[in-house]
C-alpha cells in the first residue's frame, strides 16, 4: 500500500533489479480492502496464458486535450486540482526504527497484534486516525509514546 486518493488505497507491489524499479501490479481498493473495480476471478492457468497488450503507439499519441475529453466523457471536472495523496505511513519501518517486537509496539500504542500485521502486510487499509496518530508516533516518538502510556 503507498498511499490514498479520494477514500481510494493504492497497493502496488514491484521489484527493484539494480538501478530499475519495475511495477509487477497496482490496484485501488476502498480502506476495506474491497477492489475498487470488480474483476471476473481467474484461475492460475488462465493467468499465465493471459498476455496484456499495451498499445504503447496510443498511448505516445495521446494529447493532453484527448485526456481532458476523456476527463468530461467520465463525468471529472478537467480544471479541478488533482486531488491530495497522503502517503501510508510504513508500519514496519517505524517500528523498526524504534526497536520493538510487533506484540511492543501493538501495546505501546493499544492496538491488536493482529492489525500492526496486517497494517505491515498491507492488509487493511488505515483510517485517517491512525494515520495521524503514526505519523506522529514517527516524527516524535518519544513524545508520542509517553503520551500514550500515561
Amino acid at each position: 500500500m503507498i498511499g490514498e486518493v479520494d477514500g481510494l488505497v493504492l497497493h502496488v507491489v514491484f521489484t527493484d533489479r539494480g538501478d530499475v524499479r519495475r511495477i509487477i501490479s497496482a490496484r485501488m481498493t476502498d480502506r476495506k480492502g474491497a477492489d475498487a473495480m470488480a474483476r471476473e476471478p481467474m484461475t492460475l492457468e488462465e493467468l499465465r496464458a493471459s498476455r496484456p497488450f499495451v498499445d504503447r503507439a496510443r498511448i505516445a499519441a495521446t494529447t493532453e486535450d484527448d485526456i481532458r475529453r476523456h476527463k468530461i466523457e467520465d463525468g471529472e471536472d478537467p480544471d479541478a486540482p488533482p486531488p491530495l495523496f497522503r502517503p501510508v505511513p510504513n508500519v514496519r519501518a517505524i517500528r523498526t526504527r524504534l526497536q520493538m517486537t510487533q506484540e511492543a509496539f501493538a501495546k505501546a500504542i493499544g492496538v491488536p497484534v493482529a492489525t500492526v500485521r496486517n497494517w505491515e502486510q498491507s492488509h487493511s487499509g488505515m483510517d485517517p486516525a491512525v494515520r495521524s496518530l503514526l505519523r506522529i508516533v514517527e516524527r516524535e516518538p518519544e513524545a508520542a509514546l509517553r503520551a500514550l502510556a500515561g
